[in-house]
């Protein structure tokens, strides 16, 4: 058995070094396997969750592979693709003076420190740790493939883990969303999504707009909402009311025009009619707003509090990419502090 080369001068460094630029060699067609694998793993077993959430599964999509080969560990990132097809990258590191040491497992952050030294762009924040092969338990011969093991049927298939955490990340995120009473009902959110094409092709205006405020509703009770279709009564006509997890006046609005200032200011008179300043006024519209529209939330801020929702917000809602909370926290933040967040500030 060998370790992996730390440095030149004798024949056990030559016979290292010989098995490590094999290894740099089998990388790129060993980690295109992988992405196949892990593709073959969703089509077979993940297919209903990639349709309706493909962001669960990032690998699906065209994928740069970044792969860091050091004395302590092979490091392997992965990114978005930019022209559409998979790439791997390898970089050898074998004996870097900071990077081969074994030492580094006592630093506290063993991957910053080998994002901080990668010469591809691995310390972008978009490039995602995939797997890691230590060398502290992993057995190396000269005369076998280091990634012979890692593709046996049965025992280990890298792309059949990967795919099966990403499922398992998206569960921990639900079970940890529930906790905080930022639950989704992804089974309940994907009927409600499958139905928008239905009210979509309706051609009555009218009865449209009804069916859209049953779809919305769904929509909100999908997120966790305790909301309720309103009752068209006289002297008011409100859409949805949300009681729980926040306190909410929704309008919706399907035209073929952007929503105007007049349909904020009829929100903030049923705002105004006996119901206390804890409760929002939502506007939720497919066709946008006015910019007219925009400067009226902003004037009647000390008032009352408007949220406009556009076609961009329904989709993320309906895709599940952000619980209906989270948008409301993010929308109040912003008035809070009067400008949107700061890179990075979070």
């Amino acid at each position: 058995m060998l370790r992996p080369p730390s440095g030149p001068g004798s024949d056990h460094s030559r016979q290292t070094r010989e098995w490590a630029d094999r290894v740099a060699a089998e990388a790129p067609a060993y980690y295109l396997e992988v992405l196949a694998d892990y593709r073959d793993r969703v089509a077979e077993f993940h297919s209903d969750t990639a349709d309706s959430w493909p962001d669960v599964f990032p690998l699906l999509a065209p994928t740069r592979i970044g792969v860091i080969c050091t004395q302590p560990a092979i490091w392997t990132f992965a990114t978005a693709s930019t022209d559409g097809a998979d790439e791997v990258i390898v970089e050898q590191q074998w004996e870097h003076p900071t990077l081969a040491t074994p030492d580094i497992w006592m630093l506290p952050d063993p991957e910053a420190r080998i994002r901080a030294h990668a010469t591809f762009p691995g310390t972008e924040a978009d490039w995602r740790l995939i797997s890691k092969i230590d060398f502290r338990s992993s057995m190396i011969f000269p005369d076998e493939s280091l990634f012979a093991e890692r593709r046996k049927p049965g025992f280990y298939i890298e792309g059949w883990d990967l795919a099966d955490g990403d499922l398992t990340l998206l569960h921990l995120t639900d079970m940890v969303n529930g906790i905080s009473g930022k639950a989704i009902d992804r089974t309940g959110l994907r009927a409600v999504k499958q139905r928008f094409p239905d009210v979509e092709q309706i051609a009555d205006r009218n009865k449209r707009g009804r069916a859209f405020e049953v779809w919305v509703n769904d929509l909100f009770v999908a997120h966790g909402c305790n909301a309720e279709l309103g009752k068209h009564v006289p002297g008011e006509q409100v859409d949805i009311f949300v009681h729980r997890p926040f306190r909410a006046v929704v309008e919706c609005r399907w035209r073929s025009g952007s929503v105007g200032r007049d349909a904020v200011d009829m929100l903030v008179g049923k705002l105004r009619r006996e119901r206390p300043a804890t409760v929002i006024g939502m506007s939720v519209s497919m066709s946008g707003f006015t910019s007219e529209a925009t400067d009226e939330v902003r004037r009647v801020a000390n008032d009352r509090t408007i949220l406009l929702l556009d076609a961009n917000d329904i989709a993320d809602l309906a895709d599940g990419r952000v619980h209906i909370a989270e948008l409301v926290d993010s929308r109040l933040d912003e008035i809070v502090r009067r400008y949107p967040a700061l890179p990075g500030s979070g």
